[in-house]
Formats: C-alpha cells, sequence, structure tokens
C-alpha cells in the first residue's frame, strides 16, 4: 500500500511543472480579448507542447520521452484530465459563464419538467 502510495505522490510530483508552465503561458495569464477560457487553454496546448507531453507522461507514470499517442487518443486523455473538477478548477475552467449566462453543465440546462 505505501508502495503506491509513493508511487503516486511521485507521479503528481513530476505532474506540477509541466502543468504550472502550462498555466503561466501567455496566453492564460494575459488572455485576448473575446476568447473564452478553454479557447485560452487550447491556445497553452498549442504553445507548450513539451509540457502537455510530459503532463500526460506523468500521469500514466511513463517517461515523457516515450510517451507518444494517437490525436484521438489524446483528445480522450486531456479530456479526461481536464474533467476532474480539481484540474479544472486549478485551469480556472470550472463553472465558466458562457455569453448566454449558462455554465455549460448539461444538468444546469435541464428543467425539471425535462428531467421527469
Amino acid at each position: 500500500m505505501k508502495q503506491d502510495f509513493d508511487a503516486n505522490l511521485d507521479r503528481f510530483a513530476d505532474m506540477i511543472e509541466p502543468a504550472f508552465e502550462l498555466m503561466s503561458d501567455p496566453v492564460m495569464t494575459n488572455p485576448p480579448q473575446g476568447i473564452t477560457r478553454a479557447q485560452q487553454l487550447a491556445l497553452a496546448i498549442k504553445n507548450r507542447k513539451e509540457a502537455v507531453r510530459r503532463l500526460l507522461a506523468a500521469s500514466e507514470g511513463v517517461p515523457a520521452e516515450e510517451y507518444d499517442a494517437p490525436p484521438s487518443i489524446l483528445l480522450l486523455k486531456l479530456l479526461k484530465l481536464f474533467s476532474q473538477p480539481e484540474v479544472s478548477e486549478l485551469f480556472g475552467l470550472r463553472g465558466q459563464k458562457t455569453e448566454g449566462g449558462s455554465s455549460g453543465s448539461a444538468t444546469e440546462n435541464i428543467t425539471e419538467n425535462d428531467a421527469d
């Protein structure tokens, strides 16, 4: 059990630097006007590809130099990573308001009658 905890802690520690590198990209710290947080994150991912590689590799416990995945798998892995509430909050993606005032949550947009 302690070995699993230690391994998970090592993986977490390896994720910190690339996550902060991604968050410190200028498009995240000083975003262009008129873009959403999701668009900011997409631009930051494009600007910080190696940080994203290190982040995903660390999350899976493999060396960054060996990490590779086809685009569809990368999409799924990034969606899974950023759908975690803690990660979404870290990147400022939770509770993002759209122009219509909705956060974009599917459950928020269901009325009481729709749920029946």
